[in-house]
């Protein structure tokens, strides 16, 4: 099972040093989930089978910056397109 994690980062809600700040905290718990994605800054792919610290994690300091989210689980990986 996958978490896409899309965060709301635009310069409206929140401003660049904060969104920093942000990003130093949750990259410093990446290697807790070993297949962690990171697709944009503000989109995250997550494989669940070893990623739920990070995914706890990172949904913990994005309630702490005040930076909203969404998160959709899905059951097999997303292959995107670019």
């Amino acid at each position: 099972m996958y978490a896409l994690i899309a965060l709301d980062i635009s310069p409206k809600v929140i401003n660049k040093v904060l969104l920093q700040n942000f990003l130093q905290e949750i990259e410093k718990y990446k290697t807790q989930g070993t297949n962690t994605s990171k697709i944009f800054e503000s989109l995250w792919l997550l494989d669940l089978e070893n990623g739920m610290s990070f995914l706890r994690n990172m949904l913990n300091e994005a309630d702490h910056y005040k930076i909203s989210y969404k998160v959709s689980f899905l059951e097999n990986k997303p292959v995107f397109i670019t």
